[in-house]
């Protein structure tokens, strides 16, 4: 089974970007990923707290609730934050490269998923 091609450098290909837009895109992506670190670490820590919660019987229900709309605003967090980052990579794009971008719209999903990675003709 050939090796997933890393998301990376699909874009670059996918793209077509010249050496500055891929600068560009690699300083999008530092910033995506400590960001996007940051924000699981701290879901890490209220999904622990929640689930030791658990053995409290003390602890209410309110406790789990409270943690778990916290979660779910780191959730809400990291999903921006994505939005974001593929914004800006369109904004990299040139007027020639909007429509591969689009047609990258429609793998997104698929391309950061445990799925075998779109195949792709240049």
């Amino acid at each position: 089974m050939p090796r997933r091609e890393e998301p990376k450098v699909y874009i670059i290909d996918k793209l077509g970007f010249d050496k500055e837009q891929v600068k560009d895109y690699e300083e999008l992506i530092t910033w995506h990923k400590s960001t996007i670190r940051t924000t699981n670490q701290a879901m890490r820590h209220l999904k622990n707290e929640l689930y030791t919660s658990l053995q409290d019987s003390m602890k209410s229900n309110e406790v789990a609730d409270s943690l778990i709309a916290e979660i779910g605003k780191l959730q809400v967090k990291i999903e921006t934050t994505h939005y974001k980052h593929f914004n800006d990579i369109k904004k990299l794009c040139k007027p020639e490269q909007q429509k591969a971008f689009n047609e990258l719209t429609l793998e997104l999903s698929k391309l950061f998923s445990h799925q075998p990675p779109p195949s792709h003709e240049r």
